[in-house]
């Protein structure tokens, strides 16, 4: 099969070639040699365009990778039926050691769970195994060995979905906790400055971190009402919901003054057109 270098030579030659002889003898006419010429290169052109592979015949080589093997579309290929051991130790951040052990129930292992078996004999971890190796995580925190948990969890139709609810009511009360220390902490360094000036800014940007603007705004206005009894049954709601806020009750008190907080609170809860 003729190359690109074939076609260009045979080109070039077609356009330099002299002019044939008419049957006569005479020198053929400009016109004719015109023609010929464009006829030539209408041939090549042609040649050219069919020897050219087509866009689907590229398209189908490019779809295989250096190894031969062929590669679909991301379109076309299947969603996975499960995540690999690499991705599921990611995810949970769980050793691979633990997540393997954690599905062996021979030697070395606890048999918690048993994930299924993908292609080439690899395990596929789906939703509900991944639901078990985080309890599995939650309660290697604790300190337990995977026999331990193997125990705490039970067999493998265990109610993996209340356990992960009673995890959840148990870390939600210690992220409570954990930010009301962190609020008070942050409040104390506030005051801690050498400069009253500095002092009382970082105090109340802390402030309005938490509760914002118009909430510190509302709760000095209550503050001031509540020395002239004659707070505003508006004002008194505004800040009902934000009184709760961790930490907001050592920071107001450091800001206004000792037991600023309380006079707060005794105003929003006595007030007769609060009570119930």
């Amino acid at each position: 099969m003729k190359n690109a270098a074939d076609h260009k030579r045979a080109f070039e030659n077609a356009k330099n070639a002299p002019a044939s002889n008419s049957p006569t003898g005479s020198t053929s006419s400009p016109s004719n040699d015109n023609s010929q010429r464009l006829m030539a290169t209408s041939e090549i052109t042609s040649r050219l365009i069919a020897s050219r592979p087509s866009k689907l015949a590229v398209q189908r080589l490019n779809s295989f990778d250096k190894n031969g093997r062929e590669v679909l579309p991301m379109s076309e290929r299947e969603t996975p039926n499960g995540w690999k051991v690499s991705q599921v130790e990611r995810l949970i951040d769980l050793p691979r050691r633990d997540i393997q052990r954690s599905c062996y129930s021979g030697a070395g292992g606890v048999g918690i769970l048993e994930p299924t078996n993908g292609s080439w004999g690899k395990r596929l971890y789906g939703i509900p195994d991944i639901a078990k190796l985080m309890l599995v995580r939650l309660y290697k925190d604790q300190g337990c060995s995977l026999p331990e948990i193997k125990q705490l969890i039970g067999d493998q139709d265990c109610n993996v979905d209340n356990d992960l609810r009673s995890w959840r009511f148990r870390l939600d009360e210690q992220r409570s906790e954990l930010v009301l220390r962190i609020n008070r902490i942050d409040a104390l360094l506030a005051a801690l400055s050498p400069d009253k000036a500095q002092q009382n800014m970082q105090l109340h940007q802390l402030v309005v971190q938490w509760i914002g603007a118009d909430g510190l705004d509302a709760l000095e206005k209550l503050l001031e009402a509540s020395r002239h009894n004659n707070p505003s049954p508006i004002q008194i709601e505004c800040l009902r919901s934000i009184m709760n806020t961790p930490g907001l009750d050592l920071a107001i008190d450091l800001l206004k003054g000792p037991g600023s907080y309380d006079s707060i609170t005794e105003t929003i809860f006595s007030h007769p057109e609060l009570q119930p």
